[in-house]
């Protein structure tokens, strides 16, 4: 396996042409007509993929099953592969003590927003309680000041 995790490009085959008379997935070899589509989240050259995909420890796959609804990427939907990787017998891909898995895209979403409302409000939590602890002792602040010293 001479690589590392982060040098495993993800294809994207939903997205790529891939000539399937002459691909032979089950074994992870896959011809392409044209260049291949990474999956790139961090570019704007390459489309978002329908899914978040990601590697997961293996230790974690069922906590990521069952409580964020991601599921196995297998060589059988024929969506992404691992560029170089072969899936395993259960038709799945492993990468040492790593499993590739995948969520829809919207709920990978609405769990972000969800969480970043949540540590909005948190932070505005905050700011009232130093505001009414400050009131206590006597100092009057703005709300405006206590946006400036928590940036």
């Amino acid at each position: 396996m001479g690589r590392r995790l982060s040098q495993v490009r993800l294809v994207n085959l939903k997205l790529s042409k891939v000539d399937w008379k002459k691909s032979d997935p089950e074994h992870g070899k896959y011809v392409f007509e044209g260049k291949p589509v990474y999956v790139d989240y961090k570019s704007d050259k390459a489309p978002l993929p329908d899914h978040k995909v990601q590697w997961v420890n293996q230790d974690h796959v069922d906590t990521w099953k069952y409580r964020y609804d991601y599921d196995l990427v297998r060589w059988q939907d024929k969506l992404y592969w691992p560029e170089g990787l072969v899936p395993n017998a259960e038709g799945w891909y492993q990468y040492v003590d790593t499993r590739l898995m995948m969520c829809p895209a919207h709920l990978f979403v609405e769990r972000k927003k969800a969480a970043l409302e949540k540590s909005r409000r948190a932070a505005s939590a905050r700011q009232a309680e130093f505001r009414e602890e400050a009131r206590r002792d006597g100092v009057i602040v703005e709300e405006i000041d206590t946006d400036k010293l928590l940036r």
